[in-house]
């Protein structure tokens, strides 16, 4: 995560009115380490954001999951971080 998109995040946290849940499924993906790392970025960055962990024997891919039906098997960056925009 590069420094705009740590703002970025900074500030859609200020426009949340409460508490918000991320899931981040884990697997044996081998990017199970990087995509931990951004979550604990991720929440340092938005307290009032909850990332609850998970681990799945179903899913092939890691994955963040946003509103209950958006899932990014790659870390958001970018204009990726666009859909987040709306959960504020």
């Amino acid at each position: 995560m590069d420094p705009q998109e740590g703002n970025f995040i900074r500030k859609w946290h200020t426009r949340l009115d409460g508490d918000l849940q991320i899931r981040l499924v884990l697997t044996e993906d081998k990017r199970r380490e990087d995509f931990s790392a951004y979550a604990d970025r991720f929440s340092a960055l938005a307290p009032a954001v909850f990332i609850r962990r998970e681990d799945s024997d179903t899913l092939e891919m890691a994955a963040m999951v946003v509103g209950g039906n958006i899932y990014f098997h790659a870390l958001p960056s970018g204009k990726e971080l666009e859909p987040w925009r709306d959960r504020g």
